[in-house]
């Protein structure tokens, strides 16, 4: 073997030295991002038009790439419509998928309560599931009896289950604050409600009246097989005698033989005691805050009784003690406002989820106040 040179022995000694002491350079600002987005903004170096609703979008391959799996799947399948210039996205709001193309450039994006909805659905469809995932979370955060059926329904087209799980629990609380949207509800989850232990209604009179006002609102209206079994799951033993005389035997939704079979066997099983109609779970009472004779000041204590068992628990405490404060139930939450905490008169809001067994702030009212009232209307709380 030939021997080598002791320059090049020693060319390999100094790269070996080299390596060893190489080092990293930190502390700049990553630049390739915020430069695409500028790019993206001058509608410059754009190599793709997205058409949606009429509407014309400018954006990078691989941008759209490589945030949306849709995209990136379409761009990469080797099909004539992978190397088309112009790609056409139907049946998808130009306002959402602004929405996502700015989240894809920027990491975030504006977006109202009213078009939620239309965002998760183009996240989802476009399969963006970072933007996926914190839509999900505003819309569990955002959840209302007035909302929850359209969320439930979007929640189960995405196949998101907690969402779906989070829109029914609010449907169970706030049952009778559904509204027009009570019509919304599939079949099987209007029963699903109705055979719950802990639907939130006031009397059993009012899961009837919610039912016959679901079938009248069906287009077309569904016939006596497919109605039969959401009343049946109504709990007749449970209502008042006048009520199950003057309206439910009067019924023209039930006065089929069919109908009248399954009135008749609802109530005689429970009569001759074949069967146990169970309540339904009242819930929880919630005693907040106050005073005693040896705390004169506002006490945060929060305590709890259990209707169903008959017993009182403590829950956690608020993080102001008040008294004389504004309470209202929304959505399964409790939302505490105002009061007085001794010396002062409070403007700050407390919201308690029971599902999580925590309080969170709210925005604080514009005044403070003490002694006054709340109520729900339309989705919102007022106080005066």
């Amino acid at each position: 073997k030939r021997a080598r040179s002791s320059a090049a022995a020693a060319a390999d000694a100094s790269d070996t030295a080299a390596a060893a002491a190489s080092f990293t350079l930190s502390g700049g600002e990553p630049c390739c991002a915020a430069g695409v987005a500028a790019l993206w903004r001058a509608g410059k170096l754009c190599d793709v038009e997205v058409l949606v609703e009429g509407r014309t979008f400018q954006a990078h391959r691989v941008v759209l790439a490589a945030g949306a799996d849709y995209m990136a799947a379409l761009f990469d399948a080797g099909m004539e419509d992978s190397a088309r210039r112009v790609i056409e996205l139907p049946d998808m709001p130009a306002s959402a998928f602004e929405a996502v193309l700015h989240y894809l450039y920027t990491g975030e994006t504006e977006c109202s309560d009213e078009a939620l909805p239309a965002l998760l659905q183009a996240a989802g469809r476009l399969q963006v599931v970072p933007l996926q995932r914190v839509a999900v979370a505003a819309l569990q955060a955002r959840l209302t009896p007035v909302n929850c059926v359209a969320v439930w329904r979007e929640a189960d087209q995405l196949t998101l289950p907690d969402l779906v799980a989070d829109a029914r629990k609010v449907a169970l609380a706030g049952f009778e604050e559904l509204g027009d949207t009570l019509a919304d509800l599939r079949l099987e989850w209007l029963r699903s409600l109705l055979e719950d232990d802990a639907l939130a209604v006031a009397s059993e009179e009012a899961a009837f009246e919610a039912v016959a006002r679901w079938v009248r609102a069906q287009r077309p209206p569904p016939d006596e097989a497919t109605a039969l079994p959401l009343f049946g799951a109504v709990r007749y033993p449970l209502m008042d005698g006048s009520f199950f005389n003057e309206r439910v035997l009067v019924e023209p939704l039930l006065r089929g033989a069919a109908g009248k079979d399954m009135v008749i066997k609802n109530c005689t099983g429970h009569m001759f005691g074949i069967a146990t109609v169970r309540p339904r779970s009242r819930g929880r009472i919630f005693v907040i805050g106050g005073y005693t004779s040896a705390i004169r000041n506002g006490i945060t204590q929060v305590d709890v009784f259990d209707v169903a068992r008959g017993v009182w628990a403590a829950a956690p405490p608020m993080a102001a003690g008040r008294y004389c404060a504004a309470a209202a139930v929304m959505g399964g939450k409790i939302y505490v406002s105002g009061g007085y905490d001794g010396s002062n008169f409070l403007s700050s809001v407390e919201v308690y989820d029971p599902a999580r067994s925590v309080w969170e702030a709210a925005p604080p009212m514009a005044t403070s106040r003490s002694g006054a009232a709340a109520a729900v209307v339309g989705g919102k709380i007022y106080v005066s």
